[in-house]
């Protein structure tokens, strides 16, 4: 942020956070509503609607809803949202984006989401490398918010290198297919990390592993799941598993109702 003064992609809920939320806003990001968030956001103002339901509070919900519309777009339409900012008015900042959507453990470069590359701008690579000795502050999961903080004080020395790529210019094939140009701008990335790229693992299957209830002990040395998901020579989650059980759920759901 120092080096480029960047917007970048905050879910909704981040704004609200005590001090942190007000240099979130400050950075005028472009909000967004995770599936689940929205569904109980909808609820809640359906409920407050019918609770209230007269024509002046009517007229109130519809303006806030209105208003709420110009900063906060839904999981769906982020990447129409940032097209419009990049391709928009040239006064706004910089926009910045984690393309892998979700933190991994450093070890490997994740599968890159497209929404940041579909614009065919330039974009210019900015790698954060970790030294982790004792403690990785990057687990995908967290199982205690204020344990892992309090893990991170805990370790006296943290260094971080910032690598700064030159900028990635898209030829006219690339600004045409979006999975191309991010293919292509992760590739680079990997090669200034020294880092393997995985393809078969990224933001879906980290959504999958949160739906299945995997997560990591608070101490951070085992994963935690519900029986069955974790294969017992490995002691990794098997997202094969968390699928079959995914979808026998969703059966038994269909035939009680």
């Amino acid at each position: 942020m120092y080096l480029a003064a960047a917007s970048g992609v905050s879910r909704a809920s981040n704004k609200d956070i005590p001090l942190i939320g007000t240099c979130i806003r400050a950075f005028q990001n472009i909000y967004v509503e995770r599936a689940g968030e929205e569904k109980k956001k909808k609820k809640a103002e359906e409920s407050e609607e019918v609770e209230n339901k007269t024509p002046s509070s009517s007229t109130s919900t519809a303006d806030d809803n209105a208003a709420a519309s110009t900063s906060t777009s839904s999981s769906s339409g982020v990447t129409a949202a940032i097209q419009a900012r990049v391709n928009g008015n040239p006064a706004w900042p910089n926009l910045i984006l984690a393309p892998e959507g979700t933190c991994g453990d450093g070890k490997c470069l994740l599968r890159f989401r497209t929404g940041a590359f579909v614009p065919g701008a330039p974009v210019l690579p900015i790698l954060l490398r970790y030294e982790n000795r004792y403690f990785n502050p990057a687990w995908g999961i967290v199982a205690d918010e204020r344990i892992h903080f309090v893990r991170a004080l805990c370790q006296f020395r943290k260094r971080i290198d910032v690598l700064v790529l030159p900028a990635y210019f898209p030829s006219e094939e690339e600004k045409r297919n979006p999975a191309l140009f991010a293919s292509n701008v992760r590739r680079a990335c990997g090669e200034a990390l020294e880092v393997p790229l995985r393809d078969d693992q990224g933001y879906e299957e980290f959504a999958a592993l949160l739906k299945a209830r995997v997560s990591v002990s608070a101490d951070g040395r085992r994963v935690v799941a519900p029986e069955g998901v974790v294969d017992e020579g490995s002691g990794l989650a098997d997202l094969t598993k968390v699928r079959e059980r995914s979808k026998r759920k969703g059966a038994e759901k269909k035939k009680d109702e």
